[in-house]
């Protein structure tokens, strides 16, 4: 089925998702116009195909309860057609906010390689927090020994070089660490 949180129109949805509803169940035109109340098959075909058609709440309802969406599905069918109808920058803006933060909210987020390594070694997050400690370690040395159980000064380099790479450390706070960090 056509995953509606993929458009920023509803037409191109509804296009889709109506092509998928002919091959799969031999549905009509005219039988999905009569379903939500349109008197003509020509008025969904506008509907699909012509990029500033405009649908109303009411038949935005329709459409979305005919196609059985769910909670999150109306209220995103819903704010398709709410953008294809505002006029102003400013509505537009303020929809298409709402409809990047539903989207944010409903979307996996999948961690970087890098950002995976983080989690790896139970030193990465103590060297984070150990490096901004008073009085600030001057060497990779100096950390290791100040961990326990303690580690070795390559995997705090190496853990230093993730931590920047990651943006958890910025170079400023590792000025003692400057000639370190450096070799």
């Amino acid at each position: 089925m056509a995953d509606i949180f993929g458009y920023t129109h509803f037409g191109p949805y509804l296009k889709d998702w109506y092509s998928e509803q002919k091959s799969l169940a031999g549905l009509s035109l005219q039988e999905f116009s009569t379903a939500i109340g349109l008197r003509s098959r020509s008025m969904v075909h506008k509907l699909m195909n012509h990029p500033k058609a405009t649908i109303s709440q009411r038949l935005c309802d329709t459409i979305s309860r005919y196609i059985g969406h769910n909670k999150q599905e109306r209220e995103y069918f819903s704010y398709l057609a709410r953008f294809s109808r505002s006029r102003t920058a400013d509505e537009k803006g303020m929809l298409y906010g709402k409809m990047h933060r539903m989207l944010s909210r409903l979307r996996p987020k999948y961690l970087e390689h890098w950002q995976l390594d983080f989690f790896v070694e139970w030193y990465n997050p103590a060297i984070r927090e150990l490096v901004d400690c008073k009085p600030k370690p001057r060497s990779y040395e100096e950390i290791a020994h100040r961990l326990h159980p303690s580690a070795t000064p390559t995997q705090v380099r190496k853990s230093i070089e993730l931590l920047l790479l990651a943006s958890l450390l910025k170079i400023p706070v590792l000025n003692t660490l400057a000639e370190a960090c450096i070799r």
